[in-house]
């Protein structure tokens, strides 16, 4: 079975470059939205997991953010964050199933197209939980369930998974098929409380799409 978490290792370059690229001639509108959902964090500790090269980090940062820890699930990415960020970030190798913090650490919880990576989301959930201080809430950006039935689907053993060309191309995602209620499962609502919730079109994923592509979702520790 591939292990999807590990293959920006492979294609980290090129997403990277695919993205600088793509985002310095539009808005970048999942961001966008992520900014509106947190509000204001100035003061707050945030952990961005899937940190990519620290992109969203620095913009944390900007905006008043006390203390920000970076993870990553590949080494590459975690390569490449330490350089951008590694004077303003804890930057360390991690995932959203084993967190590398102690319990309640940090205000808000960050994750910008990463969980979906994961084939099941309640350890995920239970480990944000248990790194958020009492009140402390999530906000992750992740493909829509609708939009993923319009992608091409492969067979992995007895996983369905989503394959995404980004950037015309450059390179090619890839990532198992989920459903609301997996997301929305019995372990996130024993744990978490929802307080946001959007669905929007990313423009790179398909230009001329009818149906969402992308969802934010804002949940609160219980």
């Amino acid at each position: 079975m591939m292990n999807l978490k590990l293959q920006y290792n492979q294609i980290g370059e090129n997403y990277l470059d695919g993205q600088h690229a793509f985002f310095s001639k539009r808005e970048d509108w999942g961001r966008k939205l992520m900014l509106e959902m947190l509000l204001d964090i100035n003061g707050k500790s945030i952990i961005d997991i899937g940190c990519g090269d620290g992109t969203d980090v620095k913009e944390y940062k900007k905006r008043g953010a006390a203390a920000i820890t970076a993870v990553d699930s590949s080494e590459y990415m975690i390569k490449e964050a330490r350089k951008q960020i590694g004077g303003i970030s804890n930057v360390m190798l991690g995932e959203y199933e084993h967190i590398p913090v102690d319990d309640e650490t940090f205000d808000i919880v960050t994750g910008r197209y990463s969980m979906h990576y994961l084939d099941s989301f309640d350890k995920a959930y239970e480990e944000m939980s248990r790194v958020l201080k009492p009140g402390g809430y999530f906000v992750l950006l992740l493909p829509d369930p609708v939009g993923d039935t319009h992608m091409k689907i492969e067979k992995d053993d007895t996983r369905q998974i989503v394959c995404v060309p980004l950037y015309g191309g450059k390179v090619t995602v890839k990532y198992p098929l989920h459903s609301f209620s997996q997301y929305f499962s019995d372990s996130f609502l024993r744990l978490f409380a929802l307080e946001g919730f959007k669905e929007f079109i990313q423009e790179e994923v398909e230009p001329g799409f009818i149906v969402p592509t992308a969802m934010v979702i804002k949940a609160r520790k219980k």
